[in-house]
C-alpha cells in the first residue's frame, strides 16, 4: 500500500512543479522581408520636394509643401502651418538612375513665381557620386518666396537622360 501512495506522491509533486514553471512564449514569428525594389534601368527626376527654411535659427520644416496639404497663408509671417516667419525654401530633387559612380550629364532646377524666375540652378550629376545607390537627392534653396504660388521644374539632360518633373508649391497672403 505504501508504495502506491509513494508513486501518486511522486506524481503530483512533478505535476505541481511542471505546472508552476512559467511557460516560455512562442518565438516571434519570422518577418518576411519585402523584395528590394527593382533597379532603375534609365535616369530620371522622380520626385521634387520643397521645406519652408526659418531664417530665425537656420532649421527647415519637416512637412512637404508640394504634398498640397500644408497651409502656407502668409508664411512670412508665420501663419498658417509655418509655425514661424518663413520666406525662403529648400527644394529636393529626387533623381533615381542605374548607377551614380560615373554619370555624366546636368539636372536643371527652375522656380518661378507667375512667369518671373526667382531661382534657377544647373547641376552636374557627376558631382553626387554614389557608387551602389540608385537614387540621389540634390538640393537647392529658393529666397524670396511667400504670397504667390512657386512652380518648380527639373529637367534631365545629357547622352541617355531625358526628362522632366514640375511641382507647385501654393504660397498665398491676405488679410
Amino acid at each position: 500500500m505504501r508504495l502506491p501512495i509513494l508513486v501518486l506522491a511522486i506524481a503530483l509533486s512533478f505535476a505541481t512543479s511542471v505546472v508552476a514553471q512559467p511557460s516560455q512564449p512562442a518565438p516571434p514569428p519570422v518577418a518576411k522581408r519585402p523584395p528590394p525594389p527593382a533597379k532603375p534601368t534609365v535616369y530620371a527626376v522622380d520626385a521634387i520636394h520643397g521645406f519652408l527654411y526659418f531664417h530665425d535659427d537656420g532649421s527647415f520644416g519637416t512637412k512637404d509643401l508640394t504634398a498640397g496639404d500644408v497651409a502656407l497663408w502668409n508664411t512670412v509671417i508665420g501663419e498658417g502651418d509655418a509655425g514661424k516667419p518663413s520666406s525662403a525654401m529648400l527644394v529636393q530633387v529626387d533623381v533615381i538612375g542605374p548607377s551614380f559612380s560615373n554619370i555624366e550629364g546636368k539636372l536643371t532646377v527652375v522656380a518661378k513665381v507667375g512667369k518671373k524666375t526667382v531661382a534657377k540652378q544647373t547641376f552636374a550629376l557627376g558631382d553626387y557620386f554614389h557608387e551602389h545607390g540608385t537614387k540621389i537627392t540634390v538640393p537647392m534653396l529658393v529666397v524670396g518666396v511667400n504670397c504667390d504660388p512657386v512652380a518648380i521644374t527639373a529637367t534631365l539632360s545629357g547622352k541617355g537622360l531625358r526628362g522632366t518633373k514640375t511641382a507647385s508649391v501654393p504660397f498665398n497672403c491676405g488679410e
